[in-house]
């Protein structure tokens, strides 16, 4: 109602920005604050959800209605692009404003925090060029800039602040005491953390978050690991680890996507795994006086009442699957040299992807002996965790042998053998003999039975052992018709059981399928679908475990249907477990083919076989006869008609699309940078046949034949001393030394000369004269070529950025003295005979 009324208004100030932020911050931090985990506060939660979503798909949506021109613009203006500079002002004051209301824990301002990051996505959307006044146009980036710049120094306060001072509430005034963090900050888990850490690089600041929290370290020494001053630093590290992760996963499932919004993908993930590695190999075993705290460990976390929280170890492993190979092996190895922890290597074993890194983990399995380990457990639960993660392996799922056997001892030295222990050894028999496939045992296992209660047979478990005959019929039988029987009975008995109504839903499927049977497929989706309406939202939480099982089920019916629409999105949650399951790449693949998608097609069935390359998985005949014909003159057509497409593309989406392995930045400039770097390198490897040449034109000519090879490609082109143009003394046309063009329309120009030292006058003279060229491109680049004593290089470099910064510049394009010449050179890998910076101007 706010937005109506706003909407009809012919300007917004600061009395509407205010209300608006009010109601937004209301709807954020109620829904990221914490919850009392009663019966009602998952619903609750839920709701709080969706008004905050529906709130922000408002805001995005709703368009100004009242016009002071006539006739009304061709297209309608979004209020968003007025309200949310003004709104930006209230949330960074909210966010700035750090005095602790309570007691000495830290108020992480989640809600304003995940605010923030909505509205930054909101500023940063695309906008038509005619949407947005004149006036706006600096606005908008200006205010994103300013609220990511704020979030930064939020989580920089949240990282490093030692003291605070609180109420106190037995004496009048206030006390300073040493600052605490909560273990379980509420749904911190679900804060875009990818996104964000993108628009920190983007704005040049995520180092500066690093640096920070690294800097703020400070584990005590002379205490043990459990005491608060260094448990205290345990939980500030695990929030940094935690949203580290996250932010890694993040921006990899959605690569593609933030590549072609511009953002520095392959520098956040290169900088991210970077940081991964150095830290968890650091902090994952407890030698204090050795700065290292083992942040994995969680035996002294309690009360973790939060859906959305992970177990740190579970989102490493999953960052790990993005590795490259010899990466993750090389951690693995670092990270469980001469451990015995043997319930985090199977952890691992049940995440991680990769066949070879596991035949790795289970080696260093091997080696554990598990009396060793077992004799340093502190609980029976830890006994039960390992037996959980040994029985879900796949290859060392007889490990849950031995320690049943120990559990049992355990109790009979007590003489007491609880009930729910005896139900939990029921269940791990059950999935043994599933593993063994013994159908007989599975069948004659009796069921506990308790002597005190008024029905001894537990009904519970009872439908548990139908449920693992049924699921032996479906995985090691293929018996899909039984199998579908015998699950048909457990929704009947238990209605509202998600596990049990998808696998009824599975195996239907698959029968379905079988049979050919278009009738039946449909019937078990309606029918699956009338379950997901039934259920509360408290209900439907459950099916976050097996998302990716329903997801992989929905593709047959998607394709059965052309849906494609649907096809697509569940096919991009997938991991790559699921998305090569062999008994649906031939649904996969042959639907892309059926869509015209040949290029889809083709890309799937190259993944696939890498997938299957790596892992050492044997292939079934049907799916290799499937990737070794994915090569036909149709996918040939498709790639090559990209091809000539490609040349069609302004140069700034060019480098949104350029594959990784070819130039992996997404900016325009800093694509152009890095083919000059890259052409650079091929130069310095031909040195020996270069280095006498007196003139920069001899050194251009081998960078320019270089360049058009790598330019080819994308329809660009780059000239030599063409004339455009006024000269630097404003007589004549001037002489470029590298112009790059696409299309016949210049990118950018490329000013070359050669030093042996300082050189001030040289220098003066070539930078004015870049400026001169064309004073509307956004971009300009200078190369030097040093042939000096290279004792001098560094001495020269120095003088050289001294005299950029104190050029006499044009007034057209001063320089910006606030921020002098940003040397990149240490930012840039493999680049050490090479130094590059950047400088900007008011042009």
């Amino acid at each position: 109602m706010t937005l109506e009324h706003y909407a009809g208004l012919y300007t917004l100030d600061q009395s509407q920005a205010e209300v608006s932020a009010r109601i937004l911050l209301e709807c954020a931090n109620k829904l990221l604050s914490n919850y009392v985990p009663d019966i009602n506060g998952g619903i609750i939660h839920s709701i709080y959800r969706v008004r905050y979503e529906k709130a922000l798909e408002k805001l995005s949506t709703k368009r100004i209605k009242s016009f002071k021109s006539y006739p009304q613009p061709l297209v309608i203006r979004r209020i968003m692009l007025f309200l949310i500079p003004e709104i930006a002002g209230f949330c960074v004051a909210e966010l700035r404003e750090t005095a602790q209301i309570q007691s000495q824990f830290l108020r992480f301002k989640a809600g304003t925090f995940d605010l923030c990051i909505e509205f930054v996505k909101l500023l940063n959307s695309r906008v038509s060029e005619i949407e947005i006044k004149r006036d706006q146009i600096a606005i908008v980036p200006e205010s994103s800039q300013h609220l990511i710049k704020a979030i930064n120094t939020h989580l920089i306060w949240f990282y490093t602040t030692k003291e605070i001072e609180h109420p106190n509430f037995v004496n009048s005034g206030n006390i300073k005491s040493t600052a605490h963090r909560q273990n379980n900050e509420f749904a911190f888990e679900i804060i875009d953390w990818g996104y964000l850490y993108l628009q920190f690089e983007k704005e040049v600041i995520l180092d500066l978050l690093k640096e920070n929290f690294g800097n703020a370290l400070a584990l005590n020494a002379e205490k043990e690991y459990y005491e608060d001053e260094n448990r205290e630093e345990k939980i500030k590290i695990w929030h940094f680890l935690t949203a580290l992760t996250i932010a890694y996963l993040a921006v990899n499932s959605k690569k593609s996507q933030f590549e072609l919004e511009g953002l520095p993908v392959s520098e956040v993930l290169r900088k991210l795994k970077e940081w991964i590695t150095v830290y968890f190999l650091r902090f994952s075993n407890n030698v204090v006086p050795n700065g290292r705290i083992d942040v994995l460990d969680d035996t002294f976390t309690f009360f973790k009442n939060n859906q959305y929280q992970h177990d740190l170890h579970f989102l490493l492993h999953r960052s790990l699957n993005h590795f490259d190979t010899k990466e993750r092996e090389d951690f693995i190895k670092g990270l469980y040299h001469k451990s015995i922890e043997l319930e985090k290597m199977l952890l691992a074993m049940n995440i991680i992807e990769s066949k070879h890194t596991r035949n790795i983990i289970s080696g260093l399995i091997n080696n554990i002996n598990i009396d060793d380990f077992l004799d340093t457990r502190r609980t029976v639960t830890e006994y039960e965790n390992t037996l959980i993660e040994a029985i879900n392996s796949d290859t060392h799922w007889e490990l849950a042998k031995p320690l049943i056997e120990k559990i049992k001892l355990h109790f009979e030295k007590k003489r007491h053998r609880p009930a729910e222990t005896e139900k939990f050894i029921f269940r791990i028999n059950l999935l043994l003999a599933f593993k063994e496939k013994d159908f007989a045992k599975l069948c004659k296992l009796e069921i506990p039975k308790n002597q005190y209660a008024i029905h001894p047979v537990d009904k519970k478990l009872q439908l548990e052992k139908k449920f693992y005959q049924a699921l032996f019929k479906l995985y090691n039988d293929k018996d899909y018709g039984n199998a579908a029987a015998l699950f048909r009975g457990l929704p009947s008995e238990d209605p509202k059981n998600v596990t049990y109504a998808y696998y009824l839903y599975h195996a239907e499927t698959l029968n379905s399928i079988k049979q050919m049977n278009i009738k039946s497929l449909n019937k078990a989706n309606k029918e699956w679908e009338d379950f997901l309406k039934s259920l509360s939202d408290e209900e439907k939480s459950t099916l976050q475990k097996i998302n990716e099982q329903v997801s992989s089920t929905n593709i047959y019916h998607f394709v059965a249907n052309k849906d494609a629409s649907r096809f697509d999105q569940a096919l991009n949650t997938l991991s790559n477990l699921y998305r090569f399951n062999q008994e649906l790449i031939p649904v996969i693949y042959n639907y892309y083919l059926e869509r015209e998608l040949h290029e889809m097609a083709f890309s799937y069935s190259v993944v696939a076989k890498n997938y299957f390359a790596e892992n050492d998985e044997d292939i079934k005949p049907e799916v290799e006869k499937i990737l070794g014909e994915a090569t036909h003159d149709k996918t040939l057509l498709s790639i090559k008609q990209s091809l000539i497409n490609l040349k069609s593309l302004t140069p700034q989406d060019i480098a949104k699309v350029t594959p990784d392995n070819v130039n992996n930045k997404r900016n325009l400039s800093e694509l152009v940078l890095h083919e000059l770097i890259e052409a650079g390198k091929i130069m310095l490897e031909k040195i020996e046949g270069i280095r006498h040449i007196p003139h920069e034109n001899r050194y251009n000519d081998l960078l320019i034949a270089t360049l058009r090879l790598r330019f080819q490609i994308w329809g660009w082109s780059c000239h030599d001393q063409g004339r455009s143009g006024r000269s630097a003394s404003g007589k004549d046309a001037g002489e470029i030394d590298v112009m790059f063009q696409s299309n016949g329309s210049n990118i950018t120009v490329c000013e070359a000369f050669i030093l042996t030292g300082r050189d001030k006058g040289l220098t003066v003279k070539h930078i004015n004269k870049c400026f001169a060229y064309n004073i509307y491109l956004d971009d300009y680049y200078i190369i030097v070529y040093y042939k000096g004593p290279q004792t001098n290089f560094d001495s020269t470099w120095e003088s050289y950025k001294d005299d950029i910064v104190n050029c006499p510049y044009d007034n057209r394009w001063q320089i910006d003295k606030t921020k002098g010449l940003q040397d990149f050179s240490k930012k840039i890998f493999n680049v050490t005979a090479f130094r590059i910076a950047k400088s900007i101007h008011n042009t």
